[in-house]
């Protein structure tokens, strides 16, 4: 009986798994660096209520999460900067314009 439960519970991680992969590379492929990053922003406010405030120590987990370089994840967050979407505060990005985010990301969402 046990053995069964352990089973289910593999079996769940598992298709959790492929899908949040087949949903990341599906994304990756067909949109760019920006609405790729946008949609990030979004989906993590939505699923984890960060709010206003995402952490960014780790930019090379996130850009390799989203399928990029973080060199050319720092040129898109620069570009975001002077389109005063996002606002760098030392480790964290504080967004400005959710709205703006929004149509940059083309409703595209790592879900």
């Amino acid at each position: 009986m046990q053995e069964n439960s352990f089973l289910n519970e593999l079996l769940r991680h598992l298709s959790y798994k492929l899908q949040t992969c087949t949903t990341a590379s599906r994304v990756n492929l067909l949109a760019s660096v920006e609405e790729r990053f946008a949609s990030y922003l979004l989906t993590t406010r939505l699923q984890n209520e960060f709010g206003k405030e995402i952490l960014t120590p780790h930019i090379s987990e996130i850009a390799s999460l989203i399928g990029t370089t973080p060199r050319h994840l720092n040129r898109v967050i620069h570009k975001l900067m002077v389109m005063n979407v996002v606002i760098k505060e030392k480790k964290r990005l504080v967004i400005s314009d959710w709205a703006r985010l929004e149509e940059i990301s083309n409703g595209i969402r790592y879900e």
